[in-house]
């Protein structure tokens, strides 16, 4: 049952009987029918939904921050390195068939100077 439909409730049932008195006797039936609703039973279930979707929220937004952070870790971003230093990161792309070990030269231009990057090749 759904939250928005948590609380309804509804009865149905036959009834018959005999009515005697001094003028004669007289036999009646019928069905009936009846709903209510349980306030306490409806807000019940809306706050464990409410619960259940914040829990998922709070899951996936712990996930994606994980992600990221992983990403963070892992991805070369714009980054300022200064004389003498370094930066590293991974890099994923296709290539054409490689040896089992080696290293790829990029040579890369930039404005007036060309840099060269090396990679180590690591099959999996």
């Amino acid at each position: 049952m759904s939250a928005a439909n948590a609380g309804y409730s509804t009865t149905r049932g036959n009834y018959s009987g005999n009515t005697y008195s001094s003028y004669g006797s007289t036999s009646s039936y019928g069905t009936y029918s009846s709903s209510t609703y349980n306030y306490a039973a409806a807000n019940a279930a809306q706050n464990a939904a409410s619960d259940r979707a914040r829990s998922n929220a709070e899951q996936m937004a712990a996930q994606n921050n994980g992600n990221l952070n992983y990403l963070s870790s892992v991805i070369l971003k714009r980054e300022t390195v200064f004389p003498g230093k370094n930066y590293s990161g991974m890099i994923h792309f296709d290539t054409p068939p490689l040896a089992d070990t080696g290293t790829i030269r990029f040579r890369v231009r930039v404005g007036g100077e060309v840099h060269v990057l090396e990679f180590d090749v690591i099959k999996k």
